[in-house]
């Protein structure tokens, strides 16, 4: 498929109109939905696969601030005297916090405790139209942002439906960026290495 969550092969991606059409309805509706069939303690119930992600969290806490933070001080120089930098630097402040506050405030020891897909899809409904526009366009430097959000996606893929799409994301990635960029997506590529190794080891274990 030639949609990437955020970008597409040909410009907008569709996937992310749709996500931004289920937050309109979701935040118009809450009192209802939560009165409803999705109410907290009583509702439809996430359908988990095999859970590695205790160990996988403990593992990105310890790793995420030093690249997040290289990536940024490359862009505020890269961009010092281009307004372009600010749209950049601002999606990634965005997503730092968005790490912290689902790895910061984690307890590792109960990793199906909390729901934190509102915090990593609301990083892509919060978008700027202007830092979506330079995905549409493939600028590397939002390439590699995207890239660096398929970490926060990963833990998301504790639900079947949302499996193989951190990779599928990250390969469209790749796919558009030169090079000379591919350097600053080696952190999200290993940890999605690192994660894919953990989920077959994880599967052996059962199976045995």
């Amino acid at each position: 498929m030639g949609e990437y969550i955020a970008f597409s092969e040909h410009g907008p991606a569709e996937l992310l109109v749709l996500l931004k059409g289920v937050r309109s309805i979701i935040e118009s509706m809450t009192e209802v939905l939560h009165a409803g069939i999705l109410v907290k303690d009583g509702g439809m119930k996430a359908h988990y696969l095999i859970d590695t992600t205790g160990a996988r969290r403990v593992r990105v806490v310890l790793r995420y601030q030093e690249p997040i933070w290289g990536l940024r001080q490359y862009v505020e120089n890269m961009f010092a005297s281009d307004t372009k930098g600010g749209i950049y630097l601002c999606a990634i402040d965005r997503l730092y916090s968005a790490f912290d506050n689902v790895y910061q405030v984690l307890d590792p020891s109960t990793p199906d405790s909390e729901d934190y897909s509102h915090i990593i899809f609301g990083w892509l409904y919060t978008l700027s139209e202007e830092f979506i526009c330079c995905l549409e366009r493939k600028e590397s430097i939002a390439l590699v942002i995207l890239g660096y959000f398929t970490v926060l996606m990963r833990d998301l893929e504790r639900y079947w439906f949302i499996i193989g799409c951190s990779r599928h994301v990250m390969e469209g990635v790749c796919r558009f960026l030169g090079e000379g960029d591919r350097r600053w997506v080696e952190w999200p590529l290993r940890e999605l290495e690192e994660e894919d190794k953990d989920r077959t080891d994880g599967q052996r274990g059962v199976d045995v």
